[in-house]
């Protein structure tokens, strides 16, 4: 509107008054232009500060989980044991997700791990990834108090990821302040409304008007979505891929916790064809007979080869690393 306006003065109506004279409205412009430039750079800043720290922290969880069941594992727990700790170390992270996801019930893939009385109990507890937490650090004093290292690195990790998801639990309810927010928008779209003011010049004909008006709507584009970013990175829970994260985390949890079949024995019933000094030497492996030998050690102190039949034929069994 202000372009067409002054473009009819230039041109038809010569008598139409000027609509910014004394170039008052272009000098607040450029004032304004100056304190929102600020605003939105604080607030661009902010957020992507709280979602690098809403990305760690949560992620650090999940490395905590894994780093505890590693632990377990390669101290030489009993199997039921170990299974306990990854049991809770996956429920941890659902439980956390559960509480920044502002979830009513705990995930399913976390659910179906639990008994009645421990769901009940998740369920109402004010802040059930405490619960979790506390349930790692109940088994970690259950361990031998011999293995002082041991259980000095667990509750090491369990502190790590306590304080981690604490860091969680504090962005999750202690937003940006509104007033800021408003503040900033506020000021945007003043902006937007002596726009014009402040990039209009003395119109001639029709051509300069197309060239005014498309940088105005090509700036407005833009600071709009600066200030609509910076209003979803106020919130960083639903940009995150939470959901994948846990799940890469159980993922590695349960593989972990697979590693005592690592410790350079066979289960009971099977023939041990292979010690674990031929664990690295793969061209000795892939020339073996019996050259099946399932997934990679991830911990412990060797890998056998072992079978379960006396038969070449067995070549297809699932052997135990």
């Amino acid at each position: 509107m202000v372009l067409a306006w002054e473009y009819m003065r230039a041109t038809c109506c010569p008598n139409l008054w000027a609509l910014d004279a004394y170039q008052t409205t272009r000098t607040i412009f450029q004032l304004c232009s100056f304190v929102l430039s600020l605003l939105l750079s604080l607030r661009m800043s902010q957020g992507y500060d709280r979602m690098k720290v809403a990305r760690h922290a949560f992620g650090n969880v999940s490395s905590q989980c894994t780093n505890i069941v590693q632990s377990v594992a390669a101290g030489g727990a009993d199997a039921a044991k170990v299974a306990e700790f990854v049991r809770w170390a996956i429920v941890w992270q659902y439980s956390l997700l559960q509480l920044v996801g502002h979830d009513t019930a705990l995930a399913p893939e976390a659910a179906a791990l639990l008994s009645r009385g421990e769901l009940d109990l998740m369920a109402t507890a004010p802040k059930p990834h405490l619960v979790a937490s506390l349930a790692l650090k109940r088994l970690a004093a259950g361990l031998d108090p011999k293995q002082c290292k041991l259980v000095g690195d667990i509750s090491y990790a369990i502190g790590t990821g306590v304080g981690s998801a604490d860091d969680c639990e504090r962005l999750r309810q202690t937003p940006i302040s509104a007033s800021l927010t408003q503040l900033s928008s506020g000021f945007l779209i003043i902006w937007l409304v002596l726009l014009p003011f402040g990039i209009w010049a003395e119109i001639a004909e029709i051509e300069n008007v197309v060239t005014e008006v498309v940088p105005y709507i090509l700036m407005a584009i833009l600071f709009l979505g600066c200030d609509e970013v910076a209003t979803q990175m106020e919130d960083p829970w639903p940009l995150l891929p939470l959901c994948e994260i846990c799940k890469a985390g159980a993922r590695d949890v349960r593989r972990y916790g697979t590693a005592p079949n690592c410790r350079g024995s066979c289960p009971e019933g099977w023939t041990q064809i292979a010690d674990s000094d031929m664990k690295n030497n793969e061209k000795t492996v892939s020339e073996h007979d019996y050259a099946y030998f399932g997934s990679k050690c991830i911990t412990g102190t060797g890998k056998v080869l072992c079978k379960l039949c006396d038969r070449k034929e067995c070549n297809g069994c699932s052997y135990t690393w």
